[in-house]
């Protein structure tokens, strides 16, 4: 008989709650099957679904003798049958425990479960995966460290195995290690972390860091057209050959296999590894696609041929991101003529993640709900580029609806509610006015599975798409260790930084309640929350509440979250907040423009500049392709029409556009609206546009005569008591 109960136990543990009742009636269902078909049944129902549950074994047909099962069906079946595999281990472990000491008195499921997770049958997890489990269920800190688990696994398991255990982690932290200072673009520190995972792990690593390095050296070879780097990868390439072709392989040795003989352009031993990896999970050969993919761009290859076995077709790997800055309503309005430049070139689609802070976050939230709605309501093939300029026309209408409308600021100003805070209200004001129509509440529910597909990974099936599923990330910033926090429709929490020392709030996920209730209009509101405005949206975990505020404070562009996405395109709509130049520092303009401590607030102004100016230096490094709107460029209009003394002139008056909460009238949110559209469309000049009516004509009469001046001079005069 098998154990529902304890399964069901299990389940909670590790799945989201809504999901355990469908694990267990496709559980059931799985063995009813099981139970007609003859080579099952003279096991007992737990050896049943073990059987069943083992990969390299495909028993498709076998079920379709016995009923007419889709491929979604028994996808079900096999994916319940594993999980209770999982849970017959994650019992045994769990009943060991019960001898040692009083620790699974106090983690009597996660306990197991960490156990469980490290000494799982194909060895893979390392040691960090012991604090994981308990660190993402719990909403623990990154201090929460190794040192007394692993003195739990000694008393169980003995120092041999934990000893092997260790050196696992070292490897992987290396590697770990060099990935980040590669998206840091520190090549040099890059290769050296992921040269010691290979050198001094040599029969552990297995090749896994000894590949990156190579892969790296390589790259810094054909950019600065060094022979002697070349030899040098082509070095270690070879080793791994040597070290893997004659051993037993598991299948991320095929992996690596492939990869090193592609970059040693040995294709004809590639075919048949090929075939080894073929029926592997698609993200996993999604990863050693993309390696090859880039060697034979890099080295010139022409191996489509051999790309081809990999999914039958060759397919690009690019991937553009789209950074949509703070700045309030004035950035929000700058977003939507950035966007409507980026739907005539027909670029929207190409996006593979969107990152928001504050202003930004504001609209990007709503225009990622429209892309959600038409790639839930329209095949991939049938989507055109008129699709997306209609999103941006509906998205500029339903915004322009609001804003000369309502003054959320005041709105939230004027809550007299002791229960909740002005942040709490400015959630949901957002929710009420902006997302309510689009039914999604929770971040959860940000998800997008496109039309057609089941499970969609993004990260790993993208680039099969003609338009692209973007990644949303919502930036915030924790004042608890002054990180960059990010909402995701999986996940939120901190990205690992190994050059950081204060701790990290690992990411919370689907399953963690926190996570599971969490709105969108809450992580809006906290990506807005700008302090001394409005309070930190508080958190409350079990040790501890987070503290957030505007994702501003951290880096107002949005950019950090798309390096951590590994871009390799940046498209940047910057509508904040522009540092004036001043001649003299009086208390009349501190007066003026409403601050109190002008040395405060012009030292503050002055590190968010530096901020801005070092995130700017790194994507114009050749590394990343960069398309920049912003007001650091210069504008093309005829200053003395519009009665500006000269660019530099017209540009102060813009920057000096509150960059607040509060209703903006039709010819101001038109002005800014218009302004990101030429922005944008003049860095975008090299693409064909096609031409759509936004109802910019009267704005582009306005724009080259006396009025718009006076109204963008209007705009630069209102202060925020509005």
């Amino acid at each position: 008989m098998i154990d529902l109960n304890g399964f069901e136990e299990y389940l909670r543990l590790v799945v989201a709650e809504n999901t355990v009742s469908n694990y267990t009636s496709q559980l059931k269902k799985c063995l009813e099957i099981l139970n007609e078909v003859d080579e099952f049944k003279p096991l007992s129902d737990e050896e049943k679904l073990i059987e069943f549950s083992k990969k390299e074994m495909n028993y498709k047909k076998i079920y379709d003798n016995y009923h007419n099962l889709n491929e979604d069906t028994f996808s079900d079946h096999r994916s319940a049958a594993r999980k209770y595999k999982s849970f017959l281990r994650y019992k045994k472990i769990r009943e060991m425990m019960k001898q040692y000491d009083e620790y699974p008195k106090k983690f009597p499921l996660n306990g197991a479960y960490m156990f469980f997770r490290v000494f799982n049958e194909e060895k893979s997890y390392p040691i960090k995966a012991l604090c994981r489990p308990i660190r993402d269920y719990l909403g623990l800190p990154d201090n929460f460290t190794t040192v007394e688990a692993i003195g739990k696994l000694k008393k169980i398991f003995g120092n041999n195995n934990i000893e092997i255990i260790e050196k696992l982690y070292d490897d992987e932290k290396y590697v770990s290690v060099g990935n980040e200072y590669y998206y840091k673009d520190k090549y040099v520190e890059a290769i050296k972390s992921y040269k010691k995972a290979w050198n001094d792990f040599k029969n552990i690593d297995k090749g896994y860091g000894g590949v990156y390095a190579a892969n790296l050296i390589d790259e810094l070879g054909y950019l600065l057209d060094n022979e002697d780097y070349k030899k040098q990868a082509d070095k270690i390439r070879n080793e791994i050959v040597k070290l893997l072709q004659n051993n037993n392989k598991t299948k991320w040795d095929y992996h690596t296999l492939i990869t090193a003989y592609f970059g040693l352009g040995e294709f004809d031993k590639i075919k048949n590894l090929i075939n080894k990896i073929i029926n592997d999970d698609e993200w996993e050969i999604y990863t050693t696609y993309e390696a090859c993919y880039k060697l034979n761009k890099l080295k010139k290859f022409n191996a489509k041929e051999i790309l081809k076995i990999f999914f039958e077709e060759v397919f690009e790997i690019k991937k553009i991101g789209l950074a949509l800055s703070g700045g309030g309503f004035r950035a929000s309005l700058f977003h939507l003529g950035s966007l409507a430049a980026l739907a005539e070139v027909d670029k929207l689609k190409d996006i593979s993640v969107i990152s928001t802070v504050s202003g930004g976050s504001i609209i990007g939230v709503l225009y990622y709900l429209k892309v959600k709605k038409l790639l839930e309501s329209k095949k991939d093939e049938d989507i055109t580029q008129k699709d997306y300029l209609k999103v941006i026309e509906e998205l500029i209408d339903e915004f322009l609806e609001i804003i000369p409308n309502k003054n959320i600021r005041n709105e939230a100003f004027f809550n007299f509610n002791i229960f909740s805070s002005r942040t709490q209200k400015v959630a949901k004001l957002y929710y009420k006015y902006f997302y309510a129509k689009y039914n999604v509440i929770c971040l959860k529910d940000l998800l997008i599975i496109p039309k057609g597909e089941k499970n969609f990974k993004p990260r790993f099936q993208n680039f099969k798409r003609k338009n692209k599923v973007p990644i949303l990330v919502i930036n915030a910033t924790n004042l608890n260790n002054g990180h960059n926090f990010q909402f995701h429709a999986t996940k939120m929490g901190e990205v690992k930084s190994e050059f950081d020392k204060n701790f990290r709030v690992s990411f919370l996920r689907k399953g963690c309640e926190v996570f599971d209730n969490f709105l969108v209009s809450e992580a809006v509101a906290a990506s807005s929350a700008v302090p001394g405005v409005f309070p930190a949206l508080k958190i409350k975990l079990q040790n501890m509440e987070l503290s957030l505020v505007d994702g501003g404070v951290y880096e107002n562009i949005g950019l950090n979250a798309l390096f951590n996405e590994n871009v390799d395109e940046v498209i940047v709509s910057d509508g904040g907040y522009e540092m004036e130049n001043l001649q003299k520092l009086s208390i009349s303009y501190s007066i003026k423009m409403l601050r109190l401590f002008p040395y405060l607030n012009r030292t503050i102004s002055v590190l968010m500049d530096v901020n801005k100016d070092l995130i700017y230096e790194k994507i114009t490094q050749n590394k990343i392709l960069n398309i920049l709107a912003d007001e650091r460029n210069e504008f093309e209009v005829d200053c003395k029409k519009m009665k500006f003394s000269d660019e530099e002139n017209f540009r102060g008056f813009f920057s000096k556009i509150r960059t607040d909460l509060d209703k903006f009238n039709k010819s101001e949110a038109n002005a800014i609206i218009y302004l990101g559209y030429i922005k944008m469309k003049k860095q975008l000049k090299n693409e064909k546009f096609y031409e759509y009516d936004f109802n910019f004509k009267e704005i582009e009469i306005l724009w080259m005569s006396n009025e718009l001046g006076k109204i963008i001079k209007d705009a630069s005069k209102r202060k925020i008591l509005r």
